[in-house]
């Protein structure tokens, strides 16, 4: 079969579709990436044929805290009409005169980027979509998505869970919804959106929603849509170079931190606190600064290693604890390789990956974007000090590394079109 592939253009959808694409070429099938150039080089690492996509895509991550939310609310409305409406209509138009040029079969996209759904959907070829976050369904024990709120059994706290999802999408959300169905309904397409995480459209049109988690890791969604399938976290995970330990600290533990690839602007949100915190702890810590200078105040620690970029991929096996932004990708690498997590991140989907670290007892979630130091040396001590975190990852691990995401993947494409 031949398929042609979209996602959004950011990191953190290129990267779990990779080997999945990876996967479908090594057993004889074509596929095609429409990418803007700056992915080209990473995909032809991997052998994979891309066609050129000019994206002008912007986008500024948002604190999804519900308070936030109403605080910011022009902001957040202007920002997901721009995103999840404008844009994806232009990349839309796009993608159907690539279709209408050449005969594909299925479209693989991610869950985010709706003009490929409605390209497939005008073009009448089958679509199927890979979750690159959390999943965005409905849950009733929970708020409305993006919040991270615990899970809970108690009547009140379900009630009052329910009248936020009712004031997040029929009113909060209302603006981008009435502004989504005008544009689409101007382009062609006859639908409305009901009222939910802009998601849920996406899973109730597509052929095949692959979810890029586990069930374990997830939260008790009762009985799923049918084309839901949950086929284990899909992470690329090769190490081009080993990670070079200092002589010095090899023996300690090595606790990880990094603060993600697109919030990363502002050190003081997580990195300059975790210093902080660990530089009298007998720890080795490790800290990717992707880009940013050093903390000049902490190069007197010998212990505290700062480094221009760090390969997740190669530190992890050698990790004692990550602390993270919640970026969904690192977080499942993380948990291939059986490491407890602290979470300290608020914006996009990072809230939910911090509830489902905590919820699933792989780790610990601080709730906020700005954590102080000593709440981070409490949630290292924690996690130290109780071996069911640690216990708990490796559960996981176990059930990832039987879970292989990219198979899965392509058996259940290729059963759909045995079917």
């Amino acid at each position: 079969m031949k398929i042609l592939v979209t996602t959004m253009p950011m990191w953190g959808h290129v990267h779990p579709m990779i080997p999945i694409v990876v996967e479908m070429l090594n057993h004889s099938h074509q596929v095609e990436w429409f990418i803007d150039g700056k992915f080209h080089r990473k995909l032809k690492e991997y052998n994979i044929p891309t066609i050129q996509a000019s994206n002008c895509f912007q986008y500024t991550p948002i604190d999804l805290n519900l308070f936030n939310c109403i605080r910011n609310a022009r902001h957040l409305i202007k920002q997901a009409k721009e995103v999840l409406v404008d844009w994806s209509l232009d990349q839309h138009d796009k993608i159907i005169k690539i279709i209408q040029r050449e005969k594909y079969d299925a479209i693989l996209t991610d869950c985010i980027f709706i003009g490929s759904l409605m390209a497939a959907l005008q073009e009448k070829i089958p679509c199927f979509v890979l979750g690159v976050i959390p999943y965005p369904g409905y849950c009733r024990e929970t708020g409305p998505y993006g919040c991270g709120w615990r899970t809970s059994q108690n009547k009140l706290r379900i009630l009052f869970y329910q009248l936020a999802r009712y004031f997040a999408y029929y009113f909060l959300m209302r603006p981008v919804y009435n502004y989504a169905g005008k544009k689409f309904n101007k382009a062609g397409f006859d639908f409305e959106f009901k009222k939910g995480h802009f998601a849920d459209f996406i899973i109730q049109q597509c052929q095949l929603y692959l979810q890029s988690s586990l069930s374990d890791f997830e939260y008790n969604f009762g009985a799923l849509p049918e084309n839901v399938r949950i086929i284990g976290p899909s992470v690329l995970d090769e190490c081009e170079r080993g990670f070079d330990m200092q002589d010095a600290m090899i023996g300690k533990p090595l606790i990880f931190v990094s603060q993600g690839t697109v919030q990363n602007n502002d050190v003081s949100q997580l990195i300059l606190p975790c210093c902080e915190a660990l530089k009298d702890l007998d720890v080795y810590l490790v800290v990717s600064l992707n880009g940013h200078k050093r903390i000049k105040e902490f190069e007197k620690y010998k212990h505290i290693d700062m480094r221009e970029s760090v390969e997740y991929s190669c530190i992890l096996p050698k990790t004692s604890i990550f602390i993270t932004n919640g970026g969904y990708g690192g977080v499942n690498l993380a948990l291939k390789h059986g490491v407890p997590i602290i979470v300290a991140g608020r914006s996009d989907d990072k809230g939910e990956v911090g509830a489902r670290v905590e919820r699933s007892g792989v780790g610990i979630n601080l709730r906020t974007s700005r954590p102080t130091a000593n709440s981070i040396r409490r949630a290292v001590e924690k996690i130290n000090n109780n071996p069911s975190f640690r216990k708990r990852a490796l559960e996981l691990q176990e059930k990832i590394q039987i879970n292989n995401s990219a198979r899965n993947a392509r058996l259940h494409i290729e059963k759909y079109f045995a079917n």
